[in-house]
């Protein structure tokens, strides 16, 4: 009798094992997916991004100096390569968005991405691009809209970049 009680338990606890094993393993299972599933979203956006920075051509600095001092003097061509490095910065907040959200960024992460944003913004090019662009990013990145707003919201003027420059210059010339 005693050594059928004994017998009882040990199935039992048996049981309890492999049943917590089978958790785990469908733990690992949806971990493993979650993770295959960023890979992806991840993968996706890097070919977008590399796609967008082989459109950005030989030059680009020369180009975005032109953006921000002489916007309307730019040819189509540069159009298109400002364009592709804006379309660039939305891609990589997404990204940024997205990874947060994952936990795989921390969540200051996102705050800290305004900075970019600013970078990018930060003239009047920027700023009519994105009155151009906005539209095409409501539905489907909604908080980048939003960061984007904000950060366009508290910059000083449309010639951010155009009076860092100078007073860059101004500064190389007074020595």
């Amino acid at each position: 009798m005693e050594t059928s009680k004994i017998g009882h338990w040990l199935q039992v606890g048996a049981n309890i094992g492999i049943l917590a094993g089978l958790i785990m393993v469908g733990l690992q299972i949806n971990q493993a997916s979650y993770l295959v599933r960023n890979q992806l979203v991840s993968d996706q956006a890097s070919d977008r991004m590399s796609t967008m920075e082989n459109m950005l051509g030989e030059n680009p600095a020369e180009i975005f100096a032109k953006a921000v001092t002489t916007p309307d003097q730019l040819t189509d061509a540069e159009l298109v390569v400002m364009d592709s490095w804006m379309t660039r910065e939305i891609i990589y907040a997404r990204r940024v968005r997205q990874l947060v959200d994952s936990n795989i960024y921390p969540s200051e992460a996102w705050e800290n991405h305004r900075g970019v944003i600013d970078y990018a913004f930060g003239s009047k090019f920027g700023r009519k691009w994105w009155e151009v662009s906005r539209s095409q990013f409501v539905e489907s990145d909604p908080r980048v809209v939003e960061l984007v707003d904000s950060v366009i919201e508290n910059l000083p003027n449309d010639d951010d970049w155009k009076d860092y420059l100078a007073e860059i210059q101004s500064a190389l010339h007074e020595e």
